[in-house]
């Protein structure tokens, strides 16, 4: 079975999946040149969990093409892992979507993504390295695999672990200036642990 949605602005959230049944034999989901919103995000997470534990079909096909108002593909797309079999989905012609969620990596049993068409700026998640290495991974009109980008996601991967590391000293550092600010003599902090310890101490 499909859900074809063309041309509908007036189309902002998918709550009406919610309700879709567990046996529902749902294959194909298209919505092209809506008005799908991805702030609306309880509508997402409850669709596209309803969507993932649909179990009246095997294959399943997600495509959100031509969308203006779609920025972001929301994390609950980590949902549709909980379908027994492949999973595709496309992002044709998104010019305005800017990020994939990391939680695209939990779906190993996806065998096509496709954001050909989508803004320049549009990067993949390291975590896409997750997957399946016969992914398909269409950029641009050009077929790659999972496998042909893995060094780019390793690349990816140790620059995200590195800010990581870099904000942690950061935080750590502005922890140690904040709390000499506070407690040096004269600041605040140490005007109240010593007036504290006066009282302890019957001073």
């Amino acid at each position: 079975d499909t859900i074809h949605c063309y041309d509908c602005p007036s189309l902002v959230s998918l709550s009406s999946l919610a309700s879709l049944p567990r046996e529902s034999r749902l294959q194909v989901m298209r919505f092209e040149k809506c008005g799908l919103n991805p702030t609306r995000q309880d509508s997402w997470d409850e669709a596209l969990q309803a969507i993932g534990n649909s179990s009246g079909s095997r294959d399943f096909c997600l495509a959100l093409r031509n969308n203006a108002k779609l920025t972001y593909l929301p994390a609950s797309i980590q949902h549709l892992r909980a379908k027994q079999g492949n999973v595709q989905i496309s992002l044709h012609d998104n010019i305005n979507l800017q990020r994939l969620p990391y939680e695209v990596g939990h779906l190993q049993n996806m065998k096509t993504l496709s954001i050909s068409g989508c803004s320049p700026s549009l990067g993949l998640p390291w975590t896409l390295g997750r997957v399946h290495r016969t992914c398909r991974v269409i950029i641009s009109s050009r077929n790659h695999t999972v496998a042909d980008l893995e060094p780019s996601f390793k690349q990816s991967r140790k620059r995200f672990i590195r800010t990581l590391v870099q904000l942690r000293i950061m935080l750590h550092r502005e922890k140690t200036r904040a709390n000499d600010r506070l407690y040096r003599p004269g600041g605040p902090g140490y005007t109240r642990a010593k007036h504290k310890f006066e009282m302890l101490c019957g001073v």
